[in-house]
């Protein structure tokens, strides 16, 4: 996509070609989007670099955020939530809820907006970059950058992860939410026609409060929108999120690590490099967040649908 090289090539970057090492001495400016956010008008946005034979590597120092400017669609969830005159009277365990987290997740879920979708801005910039040695790993120091930022519309959908439980009972929460996105992603092609470069998803690891899965082109490419179809169906995408994590046989044996594998979670294309990754948090976020909506109206309205297709199939023949 446009925006490759800005985050990949800039000013004083070290990039391979070929086997060949390069150091990036200048770009050109980001081009002008259209008021209307469908695309960009006209100028180019390249790269100039020459050979190096610095033993060190760089490592962009970006921001990502997202903002909703429009919501089309929004799924609530008022049914099993947690009375409000109750909820004041008893006061929650958070260590019993961490060590049945599952059991929790039946008889004890937030009630409001579960999720929705529409159109989002997404504002991208890259305050600076790291050296890491190419040897050992080790950073070895920071230079600031002053780049534009590069700023479009496109359409998404966002599901609520009941930040105000799960952020105080699941110390990793950030990096679960982060792994459930790439978990979301991974799947993704099992549902609708995607690739790697279709997709993107929220990868800040601060205060997190959704997952936010949207077209990476400007304007919207249609598949996350085709995607939101498949959330609240019996054996949807977010089920079968949890079912990958849960079944992956690449790094079940790893034992301490919990940032999972290039089968499971990691993907090329992560701002965060693939850092600030943890499975187990994100398979129980994932749980509770099956739990709300396997109690939404409109999962019970697909579940009867697909019980009858079922049961007019079986009586025909």
């Amino acid at each position: 996509p446009y925006s490759r090289v800005f985050y990949h090539a800039f000013p004083g970057a070290i990039i391979t070609h070929r086997g060949r090492r390069f150091k990036v001495q200048s770009m050109t400016r980001p081009p002008a989007f259209a008021e209307s956010a469908i695309g960009y008008q006209g100028g180019t946005l390249a790269a100039y670099a020459k050979p190096t034979t610095a033993r060190y590597q760089t490592r962009p120092l970006s921001t990502l955020k997202i903002t909703v400017v429009k919501q089309i669609d929004r799924v609530d969830d008022f049914g099993g939530g947690i009375d409000s005159k109750k909820e004041k009277e008893e006061t929650i365990d958070t260590a019993d809820i961490y060590s049945d987290l599952d059991n929790y997740a039946e008889k004890e879920i937030l009630k409001g907006s579960l999720a929705g979708n529409g159109v989002i801005n997404v504002r991208r910039s890259v305050h600076g970059y790291k050296k890491i040695s190419a040897i050992t790993r080790v950073e070895l120091s920071r230079t600031e950058l002053s780049l534009p930022a590069m700023e479009f519309d496109t359409f998404a959908f966002w599901l609520d992860t009941e930040a105000p439980v799960l952020s105080s009972v699941i110390k990793e929460y950030n990096e679960g939410v982060h792994a459930l996105s790439h978990a979301i992603l991974a799947v993704a092609p099992l549902f609708v026609p995607t690739g790697t470069s279709d997709l993107q998803c929220d990868h800040n690891t601060f205060d997190c409060t959704r997952i936010v899965i949207f077209d990476v082109r400007a304007g919207g490419s249609g598949t996350s929108a085709n995607l939101f179809n498949f959330i609240f169906v019996p054996d949807g995408l977010l089920h079968c999120a949890v079912n990958m994590m849960q079944s992956c046989t690449q790094c079940q044996g790893d034992y301490g690590y919990d940032g999972g594998c290039p089968s499971c979670l990691q993907c090329g294309d992560c701002l965060k490099f693939n850092q600030f990754l943890n499975k187990t948090a994100a398979i129980h976020i994932g749980k509770r967040l099956l739990a709300r909506i396997e109690k939404t109206s409109l999962y019970q309205e697909n579940l009867r649908q697909q019980k009858d297709k079922a049961d007019n199939t079986s009586s025909s023949s």
